[in-house]
């Protein structure tokens, strides 16, 4: 056993504080009590010996360096995500870094990096710093200590069998390797209960799953020059415009038209007084993460029946083939984000061939605020006389940091701490700034919607609004965002559960009555946002 013992005694503070590092993912989700993770600790244990045994055969410091600065660097990562939202490494989360702009970098560091979870998680990496210098200084002694007790036979006896363990373990990535498509990858880990991963196993799954969804865009792009593709048509000579707006991060629990004690949207409260606005009462959204709704949103699948959206027709690029002008204005488009990454949702949405099969207008810059990128859409889209016109809009919404989501100095600043009825024992003035901040956002958001009405009140319209998600905005717990790993009532409440509105021109409804019927007689049915493409067929007469 002496031999087996060998990489230890060599680094026994490198294995243990480099197993410790590893194992952190297991036992934070062990800690909140899901089982399963006695094969990922083996595994841990199995990769902390190997890279052991490694540094000590080569005698490299700076690959024993190189080691601790990467796994540290990921267990920082990860434990921030667990303290500061309950959350951690994930596809997700990847996937949201992927797709994070230089503004929302800049509004996510003054947000979290100084919050007193922020600093949980500093004391804890120096903690493990401390144990790193600390132990490699001492660890000569600790070995000269142990030396007098026959201690190579029991550990090595319970390190192979810890890592026989481990090595039986590995017949997980050879079940994950055999799935083809990035939906299957959840009922994988529900049905094996493979959830408490160790760090490598977790960035493995996280950086496979990443690459079946890139597959997944590819099938997606076949897709566009399927045979059915060319079969819609118009049912109507109208000039018609069938405007989207897909809001971000918006909390109906913060709109007075769901029972939000503050008015917070003044304007499409007086257009549904006035019969021209609908509002759905339990409108969900399938995920609180924007690549994930969108790609259901935009694709023509229903995922309640179990289809894929990477198999489904392209819903614009439908609306193009009809014979409509299809706009598509993203202010949230980021093309250096497209450039620098192949996995990303802007790579899918503004991809070469999914843009040129499906748009006709695109925008190529960004604005601060959602009101000037209507604004410069209205400037560089007439629409064209009689013909029909599609329009989506995708806005930034309520989007972390709320404070830069609205003007300041004018009517939009019209809420502040006061103006926050709340006494739980979590909020201080900060948290109900912070409140006020998004219900302003919210105020503004009303505005925009209103400026896009305007636009198109005097034609023959229909506009959809909705956002992708919703947002957790400190409503039951001292929290404020989107927890991608947890599921309860509230949460389901704030990040699932999305305002949904429609609203028809005048013109549209005297000449429509029979679908604006249709449209009021569904405002009580449950809907799912991934089934609106068949709405908007109708809508549209496609």
């Amino acid at each position: 056993m002496e031999k087996v013992c060998w990489p230890i005694k060599k680094n026994l503070t490198f294995f243990v504080v480099l197993f410790l590092l590893l194992a952190e993912h297991t036992v934070l989700i062990l800690y909140r009590r899901s089982g399963g993770g006695v094969p990922f600790l083996c595994l841990s244990a199995l990769y902390a010996y190997i890279m052991t045994w490694m540094v000590g055969f080569s005698r490299l410091r700076w690959l024993k360096t190189l080691l601790y600065v990467v796994f540290f660097l990921i267990f920082f990562i990860d434990v921030f995500l667990a303290i500061n939202f309950f959350s951690s490494i994930s596809p997700s989360t990847v996937t949201l870094l992927l797709e994070t702009n230089g503004e929302e970098s800049a509004g996510f560091f003054s947000n979290f990096m100084l919050t007193k979870r922020a600093v949980i998680t500093y004391v804890i990496c120096l903690l493990m710093v401390c144990l790193m210098v600390v132990g490699e200084r001492v660890q000569g002694r600790l070995i000269h200590i142990l030396s007098k007790f026959r201690w190579e036979k029991p550990v090595g006896i319970v390190l192979l069998a810890v890592m026989a363990y481990g090595l039986y373990s590995f017949h997980i990535y050879f079940s994950m390797l055999r799935i083809k498509h990035a939906y299957d990858i959840d009922l994988w880990i529900e049905d094996h209960h493979y959830e408490p991963m160790d760090n490598i196993s977790n960035l493995f799954y996280c950086l496979y799953d990443l690459q079946l969804a890139k597959g997944d865009q590819q099938i997606a792009i076949k897709q566009l020059y399927h045979p059915d593709m060319k079969r819609g048509k118009v049912a109507t000579n109208d000039s018609v415009d069938v405007v989207l707006i897909i809001g971000e991060s918006f909390n109906k629990y913060h709109s007075n038209l769901y029972g939000y004690q503050l008015v917070t949207n003044p304007y499409m409260t007086e257009e549904k007084a006035n019969g021209r606005l609908f509002v759905f009462e339990d409108a969900v959204s399938p995920f609180n993460l924007t690549s994930k709704v969108l790609r259901n949103v935009f694709c023509c699948n229903s995922m309640g029946m179990g289809e894929q959206w990477s198999n489904s027709p392209f819903l614009p690029a439908i609306f193009r083939q009809a014979g409509y002008f299809v706009c598509f204005w993203d202010n949230q488009y980021n093309k250096q984000s497209n450039d620098s990454f192949d996995y990303s949702l802007n790579s899918f949405l503004h991809g070469e061939e999914i843009s040129r099969a499906s748009y006709d207008l695109t925008n190529d810059e960004l604005w601060q605020y959602d009101g000037d990128a209507v604004e410069a859409m209205m400037k560089a889209h007439q629409p064209a006389k009689g013909k029909q016109n599609m329009v989506i809009l995708h806005l930034m919404g309520q989007h972390v940091d709320y404070y830069c989501r609205f003007p300041h100095g004018g009517s939009f600043d019209y809420f502040n701490k006061d103006s926050i009825q709340r006494g739980e024992s979590y909020m201080d003035d900060a948290k109900l700034k912070l409140i006020a901040d998004y219900d302003n956002a919210t105020l503004y958001d009303d505005a925009v919607l209103k400026q896009v009405i305007d636009n198109y009140r005097n034609q023959n319209a229909v506009i959809v609004f909705f956002p992708d998600h919703g947002e957790e905005v400190y409503d039951f717990r001292a929290y404020f965002g989107r927890d991608h790993s947890n599921f309860n009532r509230n949460i389901l409440k704030c990040d699932y559960e999305v305002p949904f509105f429609i609203w028809c021109s005048e013109t549209y409804s005297q000449r429509n009555p029979e679908i604006v019927e249709r449209v009021r007689q569904s405002q009580r049915k449950p809907f799912s946002i991934d089934n609106l493409c068949h709405m908007l067929f109708s809508l549209g007469m496609v």
